[in-house]
């Protein structure tokens, strides 16, 4: 892929991003049985964004404020390394996200805004004991995963194993209130499922064709618990399989635990309010620093950029919390707003996955065409794309409720939702760049303009 260059307006070149954008939406698999494909969120995919008329800036552009790019990659990484390496990984709704939620509170306290943190409560499958125990012959934890949309129930039942879960490798008699084991690959987890749940099987384990562990997702909401572990475990259950009855304990509930978001609050003129969001929590089992630490510090890059500026526009920072069990902290917070408050919500600038690729950006046509003219004018080449296929952000919440939105985003999602989505992959440079158009654009005349006519 052509690699994108940052040029420094008025300094040397110091700076090579990321390999530049499609034009056009980065497909991302969600349901196939095949080798895993990271998602950016666990959500559904959000409509495409529709575009209001474009209106006319004015023919000489505001000034640019020159932007010291490489300072801003020194800033934007150390928060990544803070929310990696000091926290690790920040999974939505636990004490782990109240700690990230705590140190993100601290830095934008330090820098003068006024914050608050929002809690709300979330369901989400309780954690009090193991997922998946074998519970004879011997007792024993298995480690395991549960796939997006999994039903939900508590079942103690024998097991069978059904090679590939196509309908033929089910016994004449069924699977009535057993487990069906199966083997990932050539079918989707959908259909590996529901052949499952047509013949009477009352959970469904799913081992890896590769040796870790994977994560995946239904196509539609499922009624029966589906699991995931590893091959290793896989091939474990068959040899016990061969030398007798195999019994399973799965235990996926749900349970009402707290979440929050941390707001912070620029004031200006409360009638033209914009969101600057990103989310900081992240799946199990990763530090999460492409998913999301990258955009939670760009936000905290840009409050920080702005915090002795004056602005005739009110500014809101804020970080969700659990984004990834469903956009839960942004819906939450839009469902909190007055209908006053939310009229006052004239666009929403959202930062996800930002650490690796293109700089990229989708939303609502207007603000997209500034956007790609600033980053001309900074020396950045940013992609106008039409979005994300597969996957959604909290923009989405924003933009079901009426609000213009601008995402923000990278195009490599190689290695979101897994264990390799660690700091040595995450770009300084992206972080600076993308810090730089949105410090501006939050400044620019025509930016205001903009959100004034919407």
């Amino acid at each position: 892929m052509p690699r994108l260059r940052l040029v420094l307006l008025a300094l040397i070149p110091l700076l090579v991003a990321a390999a530049c954008g499609a034009s056009s939406a980065t497909p991302i698999p969600t349901t196939t049985g095949g080798p895993p494909t990271p998602l950016p969120t666990v959500a559904a995919p959000s409509p495409a964004p529709t575009a209001p008329s474009i209106l006319t800036p004015p023919a000489t552009p505001s000034p640019t404020p020159v932007v010291a790019l490489p300072d801003l990659a020194d800033v934007a990484f150390e928060y990544v390394k803070n929310l990696t390496e000091d926290l690790g990984s920040r999974e939505s709704a636990t004490d782990l996200e109240l700690a990230a939620a705590e140190f993100i509170s601290a830095e934008l306290e330090a820098m003068g805004y006024e914050v608050e943190i929002q809690n709300f409560l979330v369901d989400r499958f309780s954690r009090d004991r193991p997922w998946l125990i074998i519970a004879s012959p011997d007792e024993e934890v298995l480690e395991s995963n549960f796939l997006g949309l999994t039903g939900t129930a508590e079942v103690v039942a024998s097991l069978v194993f059904v090679e590939l879960g196509y309908e033929e490798d089910f016994p004449e008699g069924g699977l009535e209130g057993k487990i069906a084991l199966i083997r990932r690959g050539e079918l989707t987890f959908e259909v590996k499922v529901r052949n499952a749940q047509a013949a009477g099987a009352s959970a469904v384990v799913i081992y890896n064709n590769e040796p870790d562990n994977f994560r995946g997702t239904l196509a539609a909401q499922g009624d029966i618990p589906a699991l995931s572990i590893t091959q290793r475990d896989g091939l474990h259950l068959l040899d016990l399989l061969g030398e007798g009855e195999v019994v399973l304990d799965v235990r996926l509930v749900m349970e009402s635990v707290d979440s929050r978001n941390v707001i912070a609050t620029k004031p200006g003129d409360e009638s033209k309010t914009v969101v600057v969001g990103a989310h900081f929590d992240t799946i199990i089992d990763t530090v999460g620093a492409n998913d999301n630490a990258s955009g939670t510090a760009v936000l905290l890059a840009i409050a920080r950029e702005l915090q002795d500026e004056e602005l005739p526009i009110t500014v809101k920072f804020i970080a969700f919390g659990s984004e990834e069990l469903g956009l839960l902290g942004s819906q939450f917070y839009v469902q909190s707003l007055s209908d006053g408050e939310l009229d006052k919500t004239k666009v929403m600038l959202n930062f996800d996955a930002l650490g690796s690729g293109a700089v990229s950006v989708f939303g609502n046509r207007d603000f997209t065409g500034l956007t790609s003219e600033l980053g001309g004018e900074i020396g950045i080449d940013v992609a106008v794309t039409r979005g994300i296929s597969g996957g959604s952000s909290d923009f989405a919440s924003f933009q079901a409720a009426g609000v213009p939105f601008l995402m923000f985003y990278s195009d490599d999602f190689s290695r979101i939702h897994s264990e390799l989505d660690t700091l040595e992959f995450v770009q300084p440079e992206l972080l600076a760049g993308v810090t730089a158009i949105a410090t501006a654009l939050l400044q620019k005349e025509e930016f205001v303009k903009l959100i004034i006519a919407e």
